[in-house]
Formats: structure tokens, C-alpha cells, sequence
């Protein structure tokens, strides 16, 4: 039987997601605001466990506290009966100055799990301290995850940090997509956010670094033209592809041949350090041939995997 437990007391962090950082907001934190930065109210934690249960991949454990709520597992491919589709609800509408998230999501020995999110997730303008998020995926040997969030788009003013770590036991396979756009485009808000940190960690469950990914956007300190920002596209999509056990070369030249041929977006593939998976980079000026770029490439990966065709699913 599945167990549940849900929490809406904030409780500590432990020491080390507590007191994570970027170094370039140093100072940031100790900006007054309403509530206290991390405090009730502005510590949200989600951590959940799936594993495999007479065939189908369960939620064993979930823990919760807001922003965040217990997510339901649904069936949503008809074609792949073990496979939970997840998704991860934010019922405060988006990222607030302050905020201090922390997401932990652990999958069994062979648990098959798409997680996504409802929506874009919206960080909001900020006029004091930042916000941040942690994001840490374990996966077990045999599991297969796919960690599909909806994009992210900066407000004017934002300061945001965001760390995803991806641990991965020797057979597991994790794909892992991260849109984030120049902002609320239509609203003049193109590259209006203060600085955006984005770093993605490949590790094995021992620890050991298989790659370190650090994007940063400061268009606040910049003195010059906002084109110069993602070579003047406003959509920037990474996908990360990972199981140490495979050989990725030839999916890395099924991938470049697609994205040599498609079009409105400017793409590329690469082969991790170590061959440990592979990493996919597309640009766009609208969000739509970006996102439809990543499930063809995400469709390519499944065929050379052996896994069923993702089924749609609905938002």
C-alpha cells in the first residue's frame, strides 16, 4: 500500500541546501522581507519516493510543505503500464522574493516516472533578496525518469538561483528538460530580470562528478544592447540524456542530423564528459518550435532506448 504524508509546517533545511547560494548573490539574502526569507510561508520542500508495485511505479512517500502540495499519480500511457505520470502543482501561482525551494525526488529500482509541472512557473518581480531552487533527482538502478518542467520565465527585477542535481545509479536513465525564456516578452519585460544562476550536476550515487553545467545571465549589470543575450533569441532549451551503462554516439548523430534539418530554431548535440549521456542546446524566438524541438528529440530517444512513444499529455 502507498503511504501518504503530508505536512504544512515548515520545518529546517538541512545545513547544506540552508545556506546554498550562488556566490553572485552575496549579500542578497540578508535584504529584509515580509516573513523572512525561508521562513514559514517561504521554506517550500517537496520530497517524494516511487517505486515499483506489482507492475506499475506507485508513490510510496511524499512529504510537502507550501508552496508545494502531494502531487497524484495518474496512468496516462495507455502503452506503457508501469510508467506514473507526475504532476507538481504550485498553488501559489509562481516564485516570490524570499522564497527558498527545495524539491527531492527518489525512484526505486525500476520505476519508470515523467514528472512535469502544470505550467510555466513564473518568478516574480523582486525589489529586495532573491529566490531559489534545489532540485535533487535520485535514481536507482533499472528506473528510468523523465523530469519535464514547463518553462521558466524571469519577471522584471528578479534575482534567481536555481541547482539541479541529478544522481544516478549505474543503470539508471535520466532525462532532464530546462526551458527558460527572456521573460514576459509581450509585457516589455525581454531580459528585465537582475541575474539568473542555472546549475544542472551529473553525479553517480557515490558521489563521484560526472559533469558540471553553470549558466549565468546578469542582463541587469550589463551596458549593452539585450541582443547580445542568447545571440538575440528570447527561448533557450537544454535536455540532458544520461545512464553511464550506454553508448550515446550514435544517438548524438541521429539527434545532430535532426536538428540540422528543422527549422525556426538554432540547435546542436553534444557527448557528455565520460560519454555519460549527452546534452542537446536549441534556440528559439518563440517558445512553441523550442518546446516542439525538445519531444521530437525526446521521441528520438525513446525509439533508440526501446521505450514506447510518449502519449500527449494534457495541461
Amino acid at each position: 500500500m502507498s503511504q501518504y504524508i503530508c505536512s504544512a509546517i515548515s520545518v529546517p533545511l538541512d545545513s547544506l541546501e540552508a545556506t546554498w547560494l550562488p556566490t553572485v548573490f552575496a549579500g542578497f539574502d540578508r535584504e529584509p522581507v515580509a516573513l523572512g526569507a525561508g521562513g514559514r510561508g517561504k521554506h517550500g520542500e517537496l520530497d517524494v519516493t516511487f517505486g515499483l508495485v506489482a507492475g506499475q511505479t506507485r508513490l510510496l512517500q511524499a512529504r510537502a510543505c507550501v508552496p508545494f502540495a502531494v502531487p497524484w499519480v495518474l496512468r496516462a500511457d495507455p502503452a506503457w503500464p508501469a510508467l506514473a505520470a507526475v504532476y507538481l502543482a504550485m498553488p501559489t501561482g509562481g516564485i516570490v522574493q524570499g522564497d527558498r525551494l527545495v524539491l527531492r525526488l527518489c525512484t526505486k529500482s525500476g520505476g519508470v516516472v515523467h514528472v512535469t509541472t502544470q505550467s510555466a512557473t513564473k518568478i516574480y518581480s523582486m525589489e529586495r533578496n532573491c529566490a531559489t531552487q534545489q532540485v535533487t533527482l535520485s535514481v536507482e538502478n533499472g528506473a528510468y525518469v523523465e523530469f519535464w518542467p514547463d518553462p521558466l520565465i524571469p519577471g522584471r527585477g528578479a534575482r534567481y538561483g536555481q541547482r539541479t542535481e541529478l544522481r544516478l545509479a549505474p543503470t539508471a536513465t535520466v532525462l532532464y528538460r530546462d526551458v527558460l525564456m527572456a521573460g514576459r516578452v509581450a509585457r516589455g519585460e525581454r531580459f528585465a530580470f537582475d541575474v539568473l544562476v542555472s546549475e544542472t550536476r551529473g553525479m553517480m550515487q557515490g558521489g563521484d562528478l560526472l559533469f558540471e553545467d553553470v549558466l549565468r545571465l546578469e542582463p541587469g549589470s550589463l551596458n549593452f544592447d539585450a541582443n547580445v543575450l542568447l545571440g538575440g533569441y528570447d527561448v533557450l532549451g537544454t535536455l540532458y540524456a544520461l545512464n553511464v551503462g550506454l553508448s550515446w554516439l550514435d544517438l548524438a548523430e541521429t539527434l545532430d542530423a535532426y536538428f540540422r534539418q528543422v527549422e525556426p530554431v538554432y540547435a546542436g548535440v553534444s557527448i557528455l564528459p565520460g560519454r555519460a549521456g549527452l546534452v542537446c542546446r536549441i534556440l528559439g524566438r518563440c517558445t512553441g518550435p523550442v518546446l516542439q524541438a525538445l519531444e521530437t528529440a525526446r521521441a528520438l530517444i525513446r525509439r533508440e532506448l526501446g521505450k514506447p512513444t510518449a502519449a500527449p499529455m494534457r495541461k
